[in-house]
């Protein structure tokens, strides 16, 4: 089962699978912040070039414009977890700069109080009316946030690195995500050839460069249109020469024209 709702830009979920179709999990990149408590199930976690081994009662830390999804080993094993989308940028400075300079995974003890509100998170929807989850639900996202921020290095996590060349492509496109990317530019740019680039590319990510890439600029491109930023100043700041090759990628990724983002 899934059980979502968003409160004043913040998302709540809750998923508990049996048998589950593992084409289910997304792979996603957005502009916010995300805590995702991992309870049971065989799977791993990738966030950008980093692939952990997922164990229970860990706490995975996303920040905003890092590509990441769930990796299902197993779906005979039932699949359970949390996970909380919120903007950490509405939080004090010091509260930010604490979540910030976490490494990816913290373990957790059953009885911290970040497991305990999350539990609350779901219970209260059963409880509460959805009139009552804007101001119920702030509440207890400080409460999470801050209660985070105290819990320390935690441990770390197993993890796998991608190889080398992923490595300096996503360094490369992090870097030039403002401009014209083609694959002979990046493939130049990392002294490799393009067949061989996509090749490791796809098999360290799972996703295609170009499809990383637009995942990236349409993420920001939707982030620059809530803030008011008219769709062919941010097609142009983007590195789109065509905007109609931008209109095409933001209406295929969000389900709606630019024009139509809204603050």
């Amino acid at each position: 089962s899934m059980n979502d709702f968003k409160f004043n830009g913040t998302t709540f979920s809750y998923a508990n699978f049996v048998k589950f179709d593992i084409t289910k999990f997304s792979k996603h990149v957005h502009s916010d912040s995300e805590f995702l408590l991992f309870l049971s199930g065989d799977a791993s976690y990738v966030v950008e070039h980093k692939k952990f081994a997922l164990i229970p009662d860990v706490l995975v830390l996303s920040k905003p414009m890092q590509y990441h999804f769930i990796e299902i080993n197993s779906a005979d094993i039932p699949y359970e977890r949390y996970c909380v989308q919120f903007d950490l940028t509405k939080f004090p400075e010091s509260i930010r700069n604490k979540i910030n300079g976490f490494t990816e995974t913290l373990r957790l003890d059953k009885n911290s109080r970040v497991f305990k509100i999350m539990k609350s998170m779901r219970d209260y929807s059963d409880i509460f009316p959805p009139k009552a989850y804007p101001e119920l639900y702030d509440s207890l996202l400080c409460e999470l946030v801050f209660a985070a921020s105290l819990e320390g290095s935690g441990g770390n996590v197993n993890f796998i690195e991608a190889d080398d060349v992923t490595l300096k492509v996503l360094e490369y496109i992090n870097a030039h995500i403002f401009e014209p990317i083609t694959l002979k530019a990046i493939a130049d740019g990392v002294y490799t050839s393009p067949s061989s680039l996509c090749h490791r590319f796809k098999k360290s990510m799972q996703i295609g460069v170009y499809e990383y890439v637009t995942k990236k600029k349409m993420t920001l491109a939707d982030g620059l249109l809530r803030r008011g930023e008219l769709p062919l100043s941010v097609s142009a700041k983007l590195g789109y020469q065509d905007y109609s090759t931008f209109y095409r990628s933001y209406k295929a990724a969000f389900s709606r024209p630019p024009k139509a983002a809204k603050n």
